[in-house]
């Protein structure tokens, strides 16, 4: 951990955004590597003094969701491997919150689009097509108005940099979305 304390000394908010799912098994404990990281970090955060770690997770946590907009106490299920790693690590830090001397945030956000990709310059067309090639059916959000729940990269930056701010909080868990 010398190399990252060194590149993180005088930080004042980390922000995890891990998005990728681990493809090994789980380790000793039945901890992930993913999680396992986002341990180690949270314990870097705290020794450097640092006064928020947000975390970005992901609406995957909600499996296959019935209604466009999901409240926060909604009930997570999640289908996807990189739902169930979202999960475990929201489930660490926010059940570890209260230890802790710093804002301990999670985001949940839908697939962020934006900065040029094709999948991101066409996101409909991207998931329909991927539907299409793989037989799997494209499930709809409600009565089918808003077919898949996207948020652009910017509105997503802000989001990030809005919760930093939040003062009296030690815990605070908080679904990002767009209309």
């Amino acid at each position: 951990a010398g190399l990252l304390s060194d590149m993180v000394r005088g930080v004042d908010h980390i922000f995890h955004l891990l998005r990728v799912p681990s493809k090994k098994a789980a380790g000793r404990g039945g901890v992930s590597p993913a999680l396992a990281l986002t341990i180690k970090l949270m314990t870097l955060a705290e020794s450097l003094g640092v006064s928020s770690f947000v975390y970005l997770s992901g609406s995957e946590v909600y499996g296959r969701p019935h209604e466009t907009f999901i409240e926060e106490g909604e009930k997570r299920r999640p289908l996807t491997p990189l739902g169930k790693e979202h999960l475990s690590i929201e489930d660490h830090l926010i059940g570890t919150a209260a230890e802790r001397d710093l804002l301990v945030a999670v985001l949940r956000a839908p697939p962020v689009i934006g900065w040029g990709t094709p999948r991101d310059l066409f996101p409909s067309l991207y998931f329909s097509l991927r539907s299409a090639v793989t037989g799997k059916p494209v499930y709809l959000i409600g009565r089918g108005e808003n077919l898949v729940q996207y948020i652009d990269v910017e509105d997503l930056a802000s989001a990030l940099a809005r919760v930093i701010l939040v003062k009296d909080e030690r815990r605070l868990v908080l679904n990002v979305a767009a209309e």
